[in-house]
C-alpha cells in the first residue's frame, strides 16, 4: 500500500521556496526530480488532493539539499511557516478554545490532515508535560520521511502550542523511527 501526502503541502513548499530561495527555486526543484515525480507535479496539484508520499519526500529532500546549507534548519523554518499557514481558520479557532492538552490530544487528527500513514499518540505524563509517539513505516514511499517527523513535527507542534497560548511551549524530537527505534518519540512541555 502506497502512502499519500496532501496536496496543500506542495503548495506551501512552493510558497516557502519562492520566499526563501527565489522565484525559480520550486520549478528547478521539480525539474530535478525523476520523470515519475515530475509527471505527478507537472499538472494541477490540488490542495485537497492526495498524492504519492514518495513524491512529496523526494521533492522536499531535493529542495532542502539544493537550497539550504543546513537542510534540517531549512525544514525547521518550513515547519514554522506551515504552522502559521495551516493552524489558522477553524484549526486555530479550535486551538484557542482549547488548552495545550486539548491540542496535544488531537495530534493524530492534525497529522492526518497531511499524511494518510502513521499514527500519532499523546500521553500526559505530568503537569505541562506530554509524551508523544509517531508510529509508521520507515519506507519513504509508504510514509512521511525523516524530515517530516524530526524537523517537521516538532517545530510544527511547537508552533501549535504557541498558537494555543503557550509562549514557552516546546516539542522536542527525542527518538526517530528511522534510527531503528520502531517509532518516533517526542516530549512536549510548556
Amino acid at each position: 500500500m502506497r502512502g499519500n501526502a496532501k496536496g496543500l503541502l506542495f503548495g506551501h513548499l512552493e510558497t516557502f521556496a519562492t520566499q526563501t530561495s527565489g522565484p525559480d527555486a520550486y520549478k528547478s526543484t521539480i525539474a530535478s526530480l525523476e520523470p515519475e515525480d515530475r509527471d505527478v507535479l507537472s499538472g494541477l496539484v490540488l490542495a485537497s488532493g492526495w498524492y504519492p508520499v514518495g513524491t512529496w519526500n523526494r521533492a522536499l529532500d531535493m529542495y532542502l539539499r539544493t537550497y539550504h546549507a543546513n537542510p534540517k534548519k531549512g525544514m525547521d523554518a518550513f515547519s514554522v511557516l506551515l504552522g502559521d499557514k495551516e493552524l489558522t481558520g477553524l484549526v486555530k479557532f479550535v486551538l484557542k478554545l482549547g488548552s495545550p492538552e486539548f491540542m496535544l490530544k488531537r495530534t493524530n487528527f492534525l497529522w492526518a490532515r497531511y499524511f494518510d500513514q502513521g499514527v500519532f499518540s499523546a500521553e500526559e505524563v505530568g503537569p505541562k508535560h506530554f509524551k508523544l509517539t509517531l508510529e509508521g513505516p520507515v519506507d519513504e514511499n509508504l510514509a512521511a520521511s525523516r524530515y517530516n517527523c524530526g524537523q517537521g513535527a516538532a517545530p510544527w507542534l511547537t508552533r501549535g502550542l504557541q498558537l494555543a497560548g503557550c509562549a514557552n511551549g516546546r516539542v522536542e524530537h527525542l527518538k526517530c523511527r528511522f534510527d531503528g527505534g520502531g517509532r518516533c518519540e517526542f516530549r512536549a512541555t510548556w
